[in-house]
């Protein structure tokens, strides 16, 4: 059997002493530091990169429904409309 050992260091101080400490509402796994006692995920998401942005941007200035942006895109419009 082939066994495979992850160890995640903290973002803020580098340190190898984590533990697992439940999941986000996104559902991604969530870490304690013993360290520095910080929690959170390791590898958060940042949103949508900007040629993703550019192409919304574009599509509202040609007057295309929010709903048609939101079904070309892929991208819910929640997200957009907050002012990116």
């Amino acid at each position: 059997m082939i066994q495979t050992i992850v160890t995640y260091e903290c973002p803020a101080c580098g340190s190898l002493d984590s533990v697992n400490y439940g999941h986000d509402y996104k559902g991604s796994q969530k870490y304690h530091c013993k360290t520095c006692k910080r929690y959170g995920t390791l590898q958060a998401q940042r949103g949508h990169d900007q040629r993703i942005r550019r192409q919304v941007k574009r599509t509202v200035l040609e007057r295309v429904s929010l709903r048609g942006i939101e079904r070309i895109e892929g991208v819910h419009r929640a997200s957009w409309l907050t002012g990116w």
